[in-house]
Formats: structure tokens, sequence, C-alpha cells
């Protein structure tokens, strides 16, 4: 069992393991999980996402819980300068993507919903190259033609 940070970052693959097996119990967990935090610091970009999905995936529903709340709340603070960097930008850019996803969902529902108002078909294959659109300066184009469109085949031209 690793609870210590120091030993954590040491050996990263053991703590990853000994998160696995003991991330859940009721009293070391808590350290245990804190010291799998301090080993991902330490770990090339390339393998600390597989540690941490590897781990997460099978931790309890107590332990994930703790997990998550420990990595969302803000309450670790991570160590280095590196794992700070990349939390705060990784953050940041899944932010950014859920927005633009986001955006894009609402500006194809306007696209649609203006179609469907003016009374004009959609076909399943034109919906699906609707809603799987993630260019939101596109579909805002399709929207203005859908105004004055006479068909969808119209709107959805080059």
């Amino acid at each position: 069992m690793v609870t210590d940070p120091d030993r954590a970052r040491a050996q990263p693959e053991i703590s990853a393991l000994s998160a696995l097996a003991h991330g859940g119990r009721k009293d070391t967990g808590e350290d245990v999980l804190l010291a799998f935090a301090e080993s991902l610091c330490v770990l090339p970009a390339d393998r600390g996402p597989i540690y941490h999905d590897y781990v997460v995936d099978g931790l309890s529903k107590t332990a994930r819980a703790f997990w998550e709340t420990l990595m969302t709340t803000g309450t670790y603070t991570f160590k280095s300068e590196f794992a700070r960097y990349h939390h705060q930008s990784g953050y940041r850019e899944g932010e950014a993507k859920g927005e633009a996803k986001g955006e894009a969902r609402g500006e194809a529902n306007a696209m649609l919903a203006v179609l469907a108002t003016r009374g004009l078909d959609v076909t399943d294959e034109q919906r699906q190259r609707i809603t799987s659109c993630t260019d939101t300066d596109l579909l805002l184009r399709w929207t203005k033609r859908a105004v004055t469109a006479d068909s969808t085949d119209e709107v959805l031209a080059s």
C-alpha cells in the first residue's frame, strides 16, 4: 500500500496498483488516492492519462466519488509546475471544446427549427449531416440560407 507521496512519485506504477487495490479502503483509501495523484505529476504526458483512466475505471463507487471530488473541487494542489500547467490548460481546453460542441448543437437545432417552420423536408441523411456538423460558421451560413431557400438541398449546397 502506497500512502507516501514521495514513494508514489518514485514508483508511479506501484502507486497505480496500490490505488486500484486499496483506494476504496475506509481507513487509508484517501491517503492512497492522494499519493496516486502525486504519482501522476511525474509520469510522461503520454502515460499519465492512461494510468489515470486505468485506475479510475477500476475504483469502487465510493473511491471514484472521492477521486472526482478531489480532482474537480480544486482541493488538490499539484506540486510541479508541469502538472499545474497541464491540469489548468487541459481544463481550459476541455471547457472550450465543450462550449464549442454546445454552440454547434445549438446552431444545428436552430437551423432545423427554421427548416421545420418553413415546412421544408429534411431527409435522415440531411439531418445527420446537420447534427454532426461542428463548424459553427458553416451552420450559421446554412441557417441564414434556410430562411429564404426553396429546399433543404439548396440550404446545404456548397
